[in-house]
């Protein structure tokens, strides 16, 4: 009788072989950071033989921590995690290195609050890995549960593990640079677009609506400022502003009672962006008309002569914004400052010709009258009006006592 092959389980170096197929399978099938991770969950679990797989994405900008992925799925699924010690992704933010907790009843590592937290979900061994960048900053972790003490893969599965998580990491880092660059170029056609919605001889009013609505076309702000010069006058006036789902339109200005305390005030006089990442806890800041707005620049509107403006963009979400994003805003201020330059200036030539034009009328009309009463009527009449005054006044000769001087 001959021997034939038995099947055999498996060994750790084929299972290990497997998962990186898998995993490969699913780098280049997903198409977005929240596919991959998902996709990635249960091949981990299976292979490190653990009770539960966590995934935990940090978003790049805020630092907030969230569980994106995991199998088998809980309620906690898509929970922002506090930042404290009941979150073991904190431990990860000190260390960058991996996590084990052979024990967790016994364990010093971590605080009694999260020893308490992950025993009421059966957790008694913990594996978390982390998932860093190409600069070794955190962006994530995956975390392994067991339900059974000293349940922590052996060296062999655990360096397996940890390339599939350097392979990972790099993928997901792909991808959000892939989301960047996309989102960039879509934005700087959306500035090119809006470079040709407001030419010279727009009305004020109009021209001030379509920057607000071109700003949050570009980015979805929560607030949206747009302040402006009058005149020969060192204040600013509000023009524009949008917030709380509605538009505020004064094309002849609004004082501002927060003053020199807003970050307007401080770009306009600085001729400088301002930049707060957090108006709740920053104490150079008093500002009331931004009551809930959390992140906040302000741009100086620039032209020859210097700032005649402020744009102002904010979120309602701190540290909302990255250097990426200013430099996109910064671009949006220079074109908002160019396109209303160029309508504020129409607006002066216009004033100017109307203004020659009623002083040609009034010479003709003055060299038509005889009499010195209608003269003087005249032009009364067209001071008046030319300054949009309710009364005028014109004093001929002069006074008892400058006859004396």
């Amino acid at each position: 009788m001959s021997d034939l092959p038995m099947d055999h389980a498996p060994t750790v170096h084929e299972q290990g072989l497997k998962l990186l197929t898998v995993i490969n399978e699913a780098i280049i099938s997903e198409s977005t950071e929240l596919g991959l991770l998902k996709a990635v969950a249960q091949p981990l679990q299976t292979f490190a033989n653990a009770d539960h797989v966590g995934i935990v994405r940090i978003h790049e900008v805020s630092g907030a921590a969230t569980l994106v992925a995991e199998h088998p799925p809980t309620p906690m699924l898509g929970t922002e995690l506090p930042d404290d010690s009941t979150n073991p992704t904190a431990i990860l933010r000190r260390t960058r290195g991996d996590l084990l907790i052979d024990d967790v009843t016994t364990s010093p590592i971590i605080s009694d609050d999260l020893r308490q937290i992950l025993l009421q979900v059966g957790a008694r061994s913990l594996l978390l890995l982390p998932l860093v960048d190409a600069q070794n900053a955190l962006i994530g972790s995956i975390g392994f549960d067991f339900g059974a003490p000293h349940a922590l893969p052996d060296s062999t599965r655990l360096d397996y593990l940890r390339v599939v998580i350097v392979q990972v990491a790099a993928a997901v880092m792909r991808l959000r640079l892939q989301v960047q660059s996309q989102r960039h170029a879509d934005q700087l056609q959306k500035i090119n677009a809006y470079a040709r919605r407001i030419p010279a001889d727009t009305e004020l009013a109009q021209a001030l609506q379509i920057v607000l609505d071109s700003a949050r076309a570009l980015e979805p702000f929560d607030y949206v400022a747009l302040y402006l010069r009058r005149g020969d006058q060192a204040h600013l006036q509000q023009a524009a502003l949008w917030r709380d789902g509605a538009a505020t339109i004064t094309p002849e200005g609004r004082r501002s009672e927060d003053g020199s305390s807003a970050p307007y005030h401080e770009a306009f006089l600085d001729a400088a962006p301002i930049i707060v990442h957090d108006l709740a806890t920053d104490p150079a800041w008093n500002y009331p008309q931004a009551a809930g707005i959390r992140s906040l620049v302000a741009y100086p509107l620039i032209m020859q002569t210097g700032p005649f403006g402020v744009l102002e963009l904010g979120s309602a979400q701190p540290h909302a914004y990255n250097s990426a994003a200013f430099n996109i805003f910064q671009q949006f201020a220079n074109e908002t400052a160019l396109l209303l330059s160029n309508v504020l200036a129409y607006r002066r030539a216009q004033r100017q010709l109307s203004v020659k034009a009623r002083a040609a009328e009034l010479t003709m009309t003055l060299q038509q009258q005889t009499e010195m009463d209608a003269i003087i009527k005249t032009t009364l009449q067209a001071l008046t009006t030319a300054f949009g005054a309710s009364r005028a006044r014109i004093r001929l000769g002069v006074t008892p006592d400058e006859k004396k001087g």
